[in-house]
This record gives structure tokens, C-alpha cells and sequence, in this order.
């Protein structure tokens, strides 16, 4: 899970403690019992088929509400701010901005500002995720032969 900046956090949503049991029930049936598809029923009685990729939506994103951790829907497109993108990343502006000059996440520049999709942000965390974690365990494997506990 992603955590998400101070200013990404209002369009983020949490399970209420009245709603976790009810959550957790809709969890449990989605993992166990549910078909591939769904209906919506309206409170004026109204029945609509859930398409596929909605459908396909709740199944992620209900476990993560049932666990107590809010989730946020944003599109991959979205551009951020530098301010943005270095929270997100939890890094300083001036690295991230390192970053993009040297050509590591790419941008663009529609004004006077700098501007990162999203996606880009992502790539570049999820490569940066994999290469510290495979440094890790180079570390782990020298102590191990090296007899340093």
C-alpha cells in the first residue's frame, strides 16, 4: 500500500467502525461465495449489472476496507505536482527534481511548473522498491558468508 500525502488524503476513504463489520462480511463473501458478476440494486428498487472491470474494483479494494486502511482512487494520468510527487515518494523537492533532470521520471513542463504523471511516480518507486530490496539481500548473503549475524 501507498502512503498517501497530507494533500492526496481528502479523496481517500475509510471503513467507518459502524460499517467494518458489514465490510468485512462483504469481504469474506467476494473472496468465497460471489459470481464474476453483480448487480446493483438502487434504493428505489432500481437493478443495474455491475460491468466487469467495477466489479473487478470492489474485489480490490474491499479487503484493504476491511482491514482498517483507507484507500484512494486516482487515475494513472493524473499529473502531480513536484511537491506531490516528492510526498508521495517521501523524498525532498530538490531530489525529485534531481531526479527529473536527470532524466529518471520523466515530466513535462506545461507552464512554469513542472509536471509528473502518476504513473510515471509509480514506475519509478516500484524500480526503486526492486533495486533496494535486491541490495538488501546482497547485504544479507555477504554477512551470511562472511559469519556476521
Amino acid at each position: 500500500m501507498i502512503t498517501t500525502p497530507e494533500h492526496l488524503e481528502r479523496d481517500l476513504v475509510t471503513a467507518s467502525e459502524d460499517d467494518i463489520a458489514r465490510v468485512r462480511a462483504l469481504d469474506q463473501f467476494l473472496r468465497e461465495k460471489a459470481p464474476r458478476s453483480a448487480r446493483l440494486l438502487a434504493p428505489d428498487g432500481t437493478l443495474i449489472d455491475l460491468p466487469t472491470s467495477i466489479y473487478m474494483v470492489l474485489q480490490r479494494v474491499v479487503p484493504v476496507l476491511a482491514e482498517g486502511s483507507s484507500v484512494g482512487l486516482l487515475p494513472l494520468h493524473k499529473e502531480l505536482t513536484t511537491q506531490q510527487a516528492a510526498d508521495l515518494l517521501n523524498v525532498s523537492r530538490p531530489f525529485l527534481i534531481k531526479l527529473l533532470e536527470q532524466g529518471v521520471i520523466p515530466y513535462t513542463r506545461p507552464g512554469a511548473h513542472r509536471r509528473v504523471r502518476l504513473s510515471d511516480v509509480l514506475a519509478y518507486k516500484q524500480r526503486s522498491d526492486t533495486e533496494r530490496a535486491r541490495a538488501l539481500d546482497e547485504l544479507t548473503a555477504l554477512a551470511d558468508h562472511y559469519g556476521y549475524d
